[in-house]
């Protein structure tokens, strides 16, 4: 029988798979933020589209461009917004179940941003 390693990855291992986790839970908050901003901006958005172009191409794109950077920045602000309500909770939740199997992917690290 061939002798096998522990399945135990080393430190560098570790430390890879939790900044990737990290950044693939970042990605779906900031997309699920985005898409909000999205649909809240259509909500108050104006009907009539021929206000805001002709039929230039130019400033279809000047427009969408423009109506990217809006909800861009909809989602960051209200990511600022939700930081510290999100923070508080979720260190609360890791104080009261330290050794929960499905809390365990929320660490220090993560909620810190570190």
């Amino acid at each position: 029988m061939e002798d096998y390693e522990e399945d135990e990855p080393d430190l560098r291992q570790q430390i890879f798979h939790n900044n990737v986790r990290e950044q693939i839970i970042f990605l779906l908050l900031f997309l699920l933020l985005y898409l909000l901003s999205f649909a809240v901006l259509n909500r108050f958005r104006r009907r009539n589209h021929e206000d805001y172009y002709s039929v230039d191409d130019d400033e279809v794109i000047v427009y969408r461009i423009s109506s990217s950077l809006c909800t861009f920045s909809l989602a960051v602000s209200i990511g600022a917004l939700l930081l510290l309500p999100i923070s508080i909770v979720s260190n609360e939740v890791l104080i009261i179940y330290p050794n929960s199997y499905y809390i365990k992917w929320l660490n220090s690290s993560l909620i810190q941003g570190e």
